[in-house]
């Protein structure tokens, strides 16, 4: 597995709470000062991949009703769900766009 500081950070985010995709981007920022934002956006999908692929946390949405929802997709799938919902922003990305992060079982105990 590889990890690193922003997986660690967001992993202590994560047993708090759920993590949208703009506190991500911002733990990113925050731990791995980037020149673009195309090589941040790319930093935040490797950071997103390393934690699903690693089965650190699960992709999803928040509803009112039902609360966190995961996906239910592969890895390569959310990657590519999460991207292409991103893109379609005509905006700057706020909190509660794309999706959600929740720790799983592993994601709680490292």
């Amino acid at each position: 597995m590889t990890r690193n500081a922003t997986v660690d950070e967001l992993l202590v985010h994560l047993l708090d709470d759920w993590v949208d995709l703009i506190e991500v981007v911002l733990v990113v920022k925050a731990t791995e000062p980037l020149p673009s934002e195309e090589s941040m956006a790319s930093r935040v999908t490797e950071t997103v991949t390393t934690m699903l692929e690693n089965d650190l946390a699960v992709i999803g949405s928040v509803t009112e009703t039902n609360g966190f929802v995961g996906w239910g997709l592969s890895v390569d799938e959310s990657i590519r769900r999460m991207h292409d919902d991103w893109r379609a922003l005509d905006r700057d990305l706020m909190m509660g766009d794309v999706c959600w992060f929740a720790a799983t079982e592993k994601g709680n105990h490292l």
